[in-house]
């Protein structure tokens, strides 16, 4: 397996851990996965993926480790069956997207463009990460299209790369005020 040698030290661990792992549930269930054809170890690591999925929603990193651990000892095969059972995995997974930046940090990078007598740039910043906008929709926005409420500013967006006036609504009152 000199291919797995080549990754980096965390990243073989990872693989041979999720080899021995597999290993072991094949030698429980007398699975000698390296005598079956390509096709039946294709089935064998796509039902083996499912079983993970089954036991905890939580182990499809392990899974992706298996898979790619058992792609590089194979490179000439294609495990399609459980390649498709991990993007399936996947996809029923939710988005946990981190912020663009801490809230603590926006508003402390705001308070200092003020300190500096810069605050159009702070305003523009504000806007632009409160509002999880573009760098080509904050640099659009114009005054005539921010409309303030007093627990909301709306910003119509004129040019945007999903289509034409969207809205976006602040409601963040540190944002507002």
């Amino acid at each position: 397996h000199f291919l797995l040698g080549a990754l980096q030290s965390n990243s073989e661990k990872s693989y041979l851990d999720a080899l021995k792992s597999f290993r072991i549930e094949c030698n429980a269930q007398g699975i000698q996965f390296q005598q079956l054809g390509p096709e039946e170890q294709d089935w064998i690591l796509a039902e083996h993926i499912l079983a993970l999925h089954d036991r905890d929603p939580n182990l499809r990193t392990k899974a992706v480790y298996l898979v790619a651990a058992i792609t590089k000892i194979n490179p000439t095969r294609r495990f399609k069956a459980a390649q498709r059972v991990l993007l399936s995995w996947g996809t029923e997974m939710t988005k946990r997207e981190a912020p663009p930046m801490p809230k603590d940090l926006l508003l402390a990078i705001v308070v200092w463009l003020h300190v500096h007598e810069r605050p159009v740039v702070a305003t523009v910043i504000l806007i632009w990460f409160s509002g999880l906008l573009r760098v080509s929709e904050v640099l659009n926005l114009v005054r005539r299209n921010i409309v303030m409420c007093e627990t909301a500013a709306i910003l119509i967006l004129d040019r945007t790369k999903r289509g034409q006036n969207e809205t976006v609504v602040l409601t963040n009152m540190s944002v507002i005020k």
